[in-house]
């Protein structure tokens, strides 16, 4: 489930904000 929402969560912040952004998310 934790990544499910890490996913959907990079997805909308990837147009909203920069890939490095949801990089940092990731990590």
């Amino acid at each position: 489930m934790a990544k499910c929402m890490v996913t959907n969560f990079t997805e909308i912040h990837w147009f909203e904000e920069p890939p490095q952004s949801a990089r940092s998310l990731i990590k």
